[in-house]
C-alpha cells in the first residue's frame, strides 16, 4: 500500500512508527533539552535525566503496535500548499519561489537553494510514482489533518489522482484534534506530531474515499487554483481562501503581551504554541516584517549570516 502524508517530519515518523515496538527494546540515542538554569547541571543530574529519558521510550516502545508496512512505500510532499500561487499541477518554479518567500532563511544563505530544489524536485518525482503506483493498481492510504497544509495536499492530490483514466482503491486516515487517554487529552495540529509508537491507534480511522467524493474534492481544488488567493485556511472545517494578513490579528494579540522590546523569534514561538493556527514560522515572519514596513513595529538588530531571519530585537513603536 502507498502512504502518503504531508510533511518531512510526519513522513519521518511514519517510517519509524512501521517498525517501531517491533522485538525487544535495544536501547537508542536519545537527546535531552535542558531548560535554563543558574548553573551547569551536574553530571550525576544529566545521567539521571538521561536515565529517566531511556526509562520511558522503553515503555513507550513496549506498549506500542509496529504499523507494519515498508520505508520505500511512504511518500512525503512538503510542499507548503497552503501559501502563495497553486497554479501549477505539478511542483515547479512558481512553487519554489513561494517556499523561498516563506521559508524564514534568506536565499543566499548556504544550503537554501539546495533544500528547496529538493522539496521541488523531490515532489515532482514523488507526486510521479504515487501517480504510477495508483494507476497500476495499487490502494492508497492519505493521512491528513485540518492543518492547513495538510488539507491542502490531501485535496490537491486527490485532484491529481482524479485525474488518472483509472486508479486503485484510495482510504484515508484524518486525525483527531483531541487524542483522550490514560486519564488525559493530548492536542494534535498536524501528522507531524504525533509519535512513532501512537500512529497504529488511529488505523481503526480510517475511511475509503470513494469516487464520487475523489471528485468533488479535486472540483473544489480546481475552484480554489482558479482563486488563487494569497493563503489557504480552514474556516468551519471548509478550505477557503483568505487574505495575506488573515492571521494578523493573532499576531497582535500575542505582541500585545510582549514588552516593549522583544526578540522576534519569542513572538513567533508565542505565536505558535499559544494560537494552535497549524501554520509555520515563514508565515509569521512575513507578516511581521509587513509590520515593520508598516511602521508598527522597528527592527533594532538583524540576523546574523546563516541564521533565521527573525532571530533579531524589536521595538513597538
Amino acid at each position: 500500500m502507498v502512504e502518503a502524508v504531508f510533511s518531512e517530519s510526519a513522513c519521518g515518523s511514519l517510517k519509524y512508527a512501521q517498525f517501531f515496538g517491533r522485538g525487544e527494546y535495544g536501547g537508542g540515542l536519545l537527546g535531552i533539552i535542558l531548560e535554563p538554569s543558574d548553573g551547569e547541571p551536574s553530571e550525576e543530574e544529566i545521567a539521571r535525566l538521561q536515565r529517566r529519558a531511556e526509562e520511558e521510550h522503553r515503555r513507550k516502545w513496549e506498549r506500542a503496535r509496529p504499523m507494519g508496512g515498508r520505508a520505500q512505500d511512504v511518500y512525503g510532499f512538503s510542499l507548503g500548499l497552503s501559501l502563495g500561487d497553486i497554479s501549477e499541477k505539478i511542483p515547479g518554479p512558481i512553487r519554489r519561489q513561494v517556499l523561498c518567500a516563506y521559508c524564514g532563511f534568506s536565499p543566499s544563505v548556504p544550503g537554501i537553494g539546495e533544500q528547496l530544489d529538493r522539496w521541488i524536485d523531490g515532489g515532482a518525482e514523488t507526486l510521479r510514482a504515487v501517480l504510477e503506483r495508483s494507476a497500476a493498481g495499487e490502494p492508497v492510504r492519505l493521512w491528513y489533518s485540518d492543518q492547513p497544509d495538510e488539507l491542502c495536499g490531501f485535496y490537491w492530490l486527490l485532484a491529481r489522482l482524479d485525474g488518472l483514466e483509472q486508479c486503485g482503491a484510495v482510504s484515508a486516515v484524518k486525525l483527531p484534534r483531541w487524542d483522550q487517554r490514560d486519564n488525559s487529552v493530548v492536542t494534535y495540529t498536524a501528522w507531524g506530531d504525533v509519535p512513532p509508537g501512537e500512529w497504529s491507534r488511529f488505523l481503526p480511522l480510517e475511511q475509503p474515499i470513494s469516487p464520487i467524493l475523489r471528485r468533488a474534492c479535486a472540483n473544489r481544488w480546481r475552484e480554489l487554483q482558479e482563486e488563487n488567493a494569497p493563503l489557504r485556511t480552514v474556516l468551519n472545517g471548509t478550505l477557503a481562501g483568505v487574505p495575506e494578513d488573515f492571521y494578523d490579528s493573532f499576531i497582535r494579540r500575542t505582541l500585545a503581551r510582549m514588552e516593549r522590546e522583544f526578540n522576534e523569534s519569542r513572538l513567533i514561538g508565542e505565536v505558535i504554541g499559544r494560537c494552535q493556527l497549524g501554520i509555520g514560522d515563514g508565515l509569521i515572519h512575513r507578516r511581521i516584517q509587513a509590520m515593520v514596513d508598516a511602521g508598527e513595529l522597528e527592527a533594532l538588530t538583524q540576523a546574523a549570516e546563516g541564521d533565521p531571519v527573525y532571530r533579531r530585537m524589536l521595538r513597538k513603536r
